[in-house]
C-alpha cells in the first residue's frame, strides 16, 4: 500500500509541477526567457515557483525530488530551454563536458534543490559522475561487442537477478495459498480471451504457478478454458502476472 500511495504522490507531483508551469499565475515573461547558463536556469525555477511549491521540494529527499520531476519539470526543462535542440544552455553544458539533455536537466534539478537547501551545487561532481557513467556505458557496449566470457557473465548475473527477483515475489504466496487468476480460452481461429478463476498454489515452476482450480467465476467458459488449455486434470498453469497476488 505505501509503495501504491508514493507512486501516486510522484505522479500527482509530477503533473502538478507542470500545470504550474502553465498556469496563469506564472509570468508569462519568465516563461518565455530561455537561459544561458546553471545559474540563470536556477534564477528562472525560482522566478517560476512559488513558495509553497519551494516548501513541497524540501520535504522531499534530493533523489526523491530528481525522480519525482525527471518526467514533469526535467521535460519541460528540456523541451523548453532547447536542451534538444543544442541551443545556447545546451552548449553551455558542452563545454563542461555534458552531451546528453537528461544528464543536463539532471544537473539543473538537483543544482536546484541544493539551491533551495543553501547547499553548494558541488558541479564538478555531478559533472565527473556523468563522465564516468558514460565512461562505463561505453566501455560496457564495446564488451558486450567483443568479449564472450564478458558476456557470459552479464548473462549469469542478470539470470541471477532475475530469479532473485521473482523469488521475492512469490515468497508470501508459497503452495497452499488461495490466488485468483485469469486464464486464457479461444473465442475463434485466432482469437483469445480470458476469464477469471480461484484455486491454490500447488507449486511454482520459474515464474508460472500450477494452479489447482477451485471454481470458475464465469461457469460458461469452463469448457472452453479446459479445451483451449488441454487440461486433463483441475491444474493449469499460470504465469506470475495473470495472477491476483499483487
Amino acid at each position: 500500500m505505501f509503495m501504491k500511495m508514493k507512486k501516486i504522490f510522484t505522479l500527482g507531483f509530477g503533473i502538478f509541477m507542470i500545470s504550474l508551469i502553465y498556469s496563469q499565475t506564472s509570468d508569462k515573461h519568465n516563461l518565455k526567457y530561455k537561459p544561458q547558463t546553471l545559474d540563470e536556469a536556477i534564477t528562472q525555477l525560482d522566478l517560476i515557483f512559488h513558495d509553497t511549491v519551494k516548501a513541497q521540494i524540501l520535504t522531499m529527499t534530493e533523489d526523491e525530488f530528481l525522480s519525482n520531476t525527471h518526467m514533469s519539470t526535467g521535460m519541460w526543462i528540456r523541451n523548453n530551454w532547447g536542451l534538444w535542440r543544442g541551443k545556447q544552455l545546451a552548449k553551455y553544458f558542452n563545454d563542461l563536458g555534458i552531451y546528453h539533455p537528461d544528464d543536463m536537466s539532471g544537473i539543473i534539478l538537483r543544482s536546484y534543490y541544493r539551491h533551495l537547501s543553501n547547499k553548494p551545487y558541488d558541479l564538478d561532481k555531478q559533472i565527473e559522475y556523468y563522465k564516468e557513467y558514460w565512461k562505463k556505458a561505453n566501455e560496457h557496449q564495446y564488451k558486450m561487442r567483443t568479449d564472450t566470457a564478458y558476456v557470459r557473465q552479464i548473462e549469469i548475473e542478470n539470470e541471477k537477478a532475475r530469479i532473485e527477483y521473482y523469488d521475492k515475489i512469490k515468497e508470501p504466496y508459497p503452495p497452499g495459498t488461495k490466488v485468483t487468476a485469469w486464464v486464457d480460452y479461444s473465442i475463434g481461429m485466432f482469437n483469445k480471451g480470458r476469464t477469471q478463476i480461484e484455486g491454490k498454489i500447488v507449486e511454482w515452476k520459474d515464474t508460472d504457478a500450477i494452479i489447482e482450480i477451485t471454481k470458475f467465476l464465469d461457469d460458461t467458459k469452463e469448457s472452453k478454458v479446459k479445451r483451449y488449455n488441454k487440461m486433463k486434470d483441475n491444474k493449469l498453469s499460470v504465469n506470475i502476472y495473470q495472477i491476483d497476488i499483487w
